[in-house]
């Protein structure tokens, strides 16, 4: 008999996920291995769905960085790859002379 919500990734390959929807309306996946341990999983994430939990402890992310951070480390970023590969005509220049 098919199960709501439990597919199996390949078929005739044993692994089986959920498919459900959370607190904000979003479809999520999630590996399950066996049927009978995704039938589970599907159970646990329909519980915590109903109670109001918003995500499960696996799918939460930490803190956002500050825009102070993230500036930070996108100039760092931008400033070491345009000094690792140069592409001004100039620079090729001042190298050869």
């Amino acid at each position: 008999m098919k199960q709501r919500g439990i597919f199996e990734k390949v078929p005739g390959s044993g692994v089986s996920g959920v498919r459900y929807v959370d607190t904000q309306g979003r479809y999520r996946r999630e590996k399950g291995g066996t049927k009978s341990a995704a039938i589970m999983l599907y159970r646990k994430r329909k519980t915590e769905a109903l109670q109001g939990r918003k995500l499960p402890e696996k799918l939460r992310r930490g803190a956002k960085p500050t825009l102070k951070q993230f500036s930070e480390r996108f100039l760092e970023v931008v400033l070491t790859r345009s000094a690792a590969k140069p592409r001004t005509i100039e620079f090729y220049e001042q190298q050869t002379t």
